[in-house]
């Protein structure tokens, strides 16, 4: 009761949220939709945004194309900018002691990422990464099951569909990036090797289609599709004419699971395989679909936000941290990338010092 009236006492952070172009529309939703809305600064480059931001409760006085005229007045930045911003943002940030929350991916480089976690030495200050498919119902039900599934063998990702290209990184990097990051936190491990295959129909120098296969220390495969050339199975609810199917199944010894993200279901399959007489047999119980609490884009902003707050204000590890979603998955992208041009299984570094005395 006493740590319950505690957090209802809390006073809200001061937020100075930067970028409200794109995804960052939502994230100003989100700010509203948990009562931020007196204590949110805006900087946006975009003058032709601020009518859209006064429209929703922001005053003229509260924002600017500039980020020094409100960090002095906040606790907390959330980054919403292109990747190519990030660096440079959260380092300012940083370097005005503030917590910083930036979406996904952190950065554009490993060494980049690895410049953030040293500028975040002995400071009390957090940064935590906009991988918001942890915070889904879905997965965080997937990780009450992984143990029921056996030893983890197979897991297949689909994250594609009809769409708008991003002009900052690819869709490995923007869009299948969120199941690597899902499937870290699910087996708690990293990826040990990498291979797979980029396409650039488009001509645009980045990748409109990726396929990858991510090998991990107890054998496990994450195999994953995505791309924006590929019929998709669903209206994708957030970007207008565009198609999308995101589908991760994990197949165990004992069991399999399957989440549809679209659909909002998760079924659990009652199959494994037993061995008579030197004979493999298929064991088939049926399955099971678990009722989820139905959400939506602004629903999981709100919570992966209002979980960061939590760290902020109660000094505990973010879930999306730095070191796990931001240096890690860095370094899992460009031994990805590497291993596409070349054709050839790469080998995963973790260490930017080994990479740079090989």
């Amino acid at each position: 009761m006493v740590s319950m009236l505690r957090n209802m006492l809390m006073e809200k952070l001061n937020v100075l949220l930067i970028g409200v172009g794109g995804f960052g529309k939502n994230h100003l939703k989100s700010w509203i939709e948990m009562g931020y809305l007196n204590h949110l600064y805006i900087c946006e480059q975009d003058q032709t945004q601020y009518d859209f931001l006064q429209s929703h409760g922001i005053p003229l006085s509260k924002i600017s194309n500039k980020i020094h005229m409100f960090l002095d007045h906040v606790d907390l930045v959330d980054i919403c900018t292109g990747t190519e911003g990030h660096f440079q943002l959260a380092k300012q940030a940083l370097q005005a002691n503030k917590h910083v929350f930036v979406e996904k991916p952190m950065t554009m480089t490993s060494q980049e990422a690895e410049k953030l976690t040293i500028l975040m030495k002995g400071k009390n200050r957090k940064l935590q990464v906009g991988y918001y498919y942890r915070f889904h119902p879905l997965s965080i039900k997937m990780k009450s099951l992984i143990k029921d599934l056996g030893e983890i063998r197979y897991i297949k990702g689909e994250f594609l569909g009809f769409k708008r290209p991003r002009t900052d990184v690819g869709v490995m990097h923007t869009d299948g990036i969120h199941f690597i990051d899902l499937t870290n936190w699910l087996l708690e491990e990293k990826p040990k090797l990498v291979y797979g295959f980029t396409r650039d129909h488009l001509k645009r120098g980045l990748e409109d289609l990726a396929i990858g296969h991510f090998f991990y220390p107890g054998k496990t495969i994450l195999n994953l599709e995505t791309g924006y050339i590929q019929p998709a199975q669903h209206k994708d609810k957030v970007v207008p004419k565009a198609m999308t199917t995101k589908t991760f199944s994990v197949s165990g010894s004992k069991a399999s699971a399957k989440i549809d993200f679209e659909t909002e279901s998760i079924e659990l399959y009652h199959c494994h395989h037993v061995q008579e007489n030197n004979i493999w047999k298929l064991e088939h119980q049926g399955s099971e679909n678990f009722m989820i609490d139905s959400t939506n884009t602004i629903n999981l902003i709100c919570r992966e936000l209002s979980s960061f707050v939590d760290v902020c204000q109660k000094n505990k590890q973010p879930l999306a941290n730095a070191k796990d979603s931001g240096v890690d998955l860095a370094y899992i992208m460009e031994a990805y990338y590497e291993a596409a041009g070349s054709c050839k299984i790469n080998e995963i570094n973790y260490s930017i010092t080994n990479r740079t005395s090989s």
